[in-house]
């Protein structure tokens, strides 16, 4: 997971906006629980929304309480306590940044991969035995994007596929509620994300040399606002479907509680996010919530 779902913060209510607060801190405290402090760097904004998620699918709701906060030891904040729902998903934070730090040195990453990876070595290895279902589907679906990337594969989807697999794959391991509405939303999240990031990382992965499936698909890039112009149909006809497909699994699911943390990622969050990419030309910054 890489940090780009968001809910649209102007239409988010006071009570959500501290849930997820809360909630980004409970998978911070969860991780440190399990795997020590340096490990606390896997935690982004993607997790909230799938931790908020499954837990409402699952009818396990938040305690929330207040704690002291390393980054803000001097006032308190509501922080979620860990349950077991949470610390699958710190687990699994683990993982995919480890995974994701491998295929950056593969692909022939600097030594700051190398490093990296190195670093957070132990805790995968403590991740993957404590589900090593998890390690089993990740390694899987990335050595097939792995795969495709190598081929220079040009074809958008098929690229997207494996992303969009292992998410739903992981989130089924999680949570076994929501049938098939359930994986359409997880599938198209995952697909989405790995999309979005490919539109984040254009300029920095033509200037590298790294493979992009946009760059690959489309071979003419001079820079940034020229090629999206160029290309807006397609990019948006590739982003935007993932966007409604997500807004239709979630409007099928019977939501227990935190509804509206959710209908705003799903109905406006993502869709301000896909705008923003669209339009920006450089690399955006993460927005901090």
């Amino acid at each position: 997971m890489f940090g780009y779902v968001l809910p649209d913060k102007n239409y988010l209510y006071l009570k959500d906006y501290a849930l997820f607060q809360g909630v980004y801190c409970g998978i911070c405290k969860s991780t440190k629980k399990q795997f020590g402090n340096l490990p606390r760097l896997s935690v982004n904004y993607d997790s909230v929304f799938l931790s908020v998620l499954v837990h409402n699918l699952c009818g396990e709701d938040y305690t929330l309480e207040k704690q002291r906060c390393i980054l803000h030891p001097l006032r308190k904040r509501n922080m979620a306590l860990d349950d077991p729902l949470s610390a699958k998903i710190a687990a699994l934070n683990v993982l995919l940044l480890w995974h994701k730090l491998n295929d950056d040195v593969i692909d022939g990453g600097k030594f700051k991969h190398r490093a990296a990876r190195r670093l957070f070595a132990r805790a995968r290895k403590k991740a993957a035995r404590s589900f090593p279902e998890f390690e089993a589907v990740i390694a899987e679906e990335y050595a097939r994007l792995r795969a495709l990337e190598k081929a220079k594969c040009g074809e958008i989807d098929r690229v997207a596929d494996p992303f969009g697999c292992m998410m739903e794959r992981l989130c089924g391991l999680i949570c076994d509620r929501g049938g098939e509405d359930f994986k359409s939303l997880c599938y198209n999240v995952g697909r989405w994300i790995y999309l979005i990031d490919a539109l984040d990382d254009l300029e920095k992965d033509h200037k590298s040399g790294e493979y992009n499936v946009f760059l690959a698909a489309f071979p003419d890039f001079s820079d940034r606002q020229s090629f999206v112009e160029a290309h807006r149909q397609d990019l948006e006809f590739s982003l935007y479907t993932g966007v409604a497909a997500i807004e239709e699994a979630a409007a099928k699911l019977d939501f227990c509680f935190n509804a509206d943390l959710i209908k705003n990622v799903t109905e406006r969050g993502l869709r301000v996010r896909t705008k923003l990419f669209l339009e920006n030309h450089c690399q955006c910054k993460k927005i901090r919530m």
